[in-house]
């Protein structure tokens, strides 16, 4: 298996300082190798920590298997719990990860820890986008058209001399024939993005 390639980093600002998301092109393999009760996996620079502690109410008591090393599986069910990196480990940051199929189908990224060192690689050479929402399908043009289509009442007709003056302001205005309309809805949006993107950048 190809080594996953980091695609775009995102550096978010929000209340608490900055978040870190990387995009990438395919999401981590987790094979853990066991040591003691440590479970450590690593993909590329990009880890997961487990440790057996006990008790039933891990993840919920929720049952799963993950892969070993050594080709067997380990069945968990309530004992085996997350935790940060054991002694030995390389420096590493918590963050959220994703691909771009994975954002597109539902905008959630996935907790993750990654080499410091390859994060700081990447950054070396390249620069962090900010806009957490870049990869949100529903924060596109073609997706917010896609909802006008289905819901025309989000439209409003108007008189030829107002389309013309609402298009020198850089309104979108739609077609029917000899209709002209405009959708608040629409601007809204686009006004909305261009704020936040404006915002990011500072």
């Amino acid at each position: 298996m190809n080594p996953i390639q980091i695609i775009d980093v995102i550096k978010h600002k929000n209340a608490y300082g900055y978040q870190w998301f990387v995009v990438v092109d395919r999401m981590p393999k987790r094979v853990y190798t066991r040591t003691g009760n440590m479970l450590v996996s690593n993909d590329s620079g990009f880890y997961d920590f487990l440790a057996i502690e006990g008790g039933t109410k891990a993840f919920g008591g929720r049952k799963f298997s993950i892969q070993l090393d050594d080709g067997s599986t380990f069945e968990c069910h309530g004992q085996v719990w997350s935790c940060g990196a054991p002694k030995g480990t390389e420096p590493t940051v918590q963050l959220g990860i994703g691909t771009i199929e994975r954002l597109r189908d539902c905008y959630v990224f996935s907790g993750a820890s990654v080499s410091k060192a390859r994060l700081q690689e990447w950054l070396d050479a390249n620069e962090p986008s900010t806009d957490y929402r870049k990869y949100d399908r529903r924060e596109t043009e073609e997706y917010w058209l896609e909802v006008l289509e289905a819901c025309p009442s989000l439209k409003k007709q108007v008189s030829a001399q107002r389309a013309r003056a609402l298009k020198r302001r850089g309104v979108l205005i739609f077609k029917d024939g000899s209709a002209r309309f405009w959708s608040p809805y629409f601007e809204r949006k686009k006004a909305h993005k261009a704020k936040r993107t404006a915002e990011a950048a500072q």
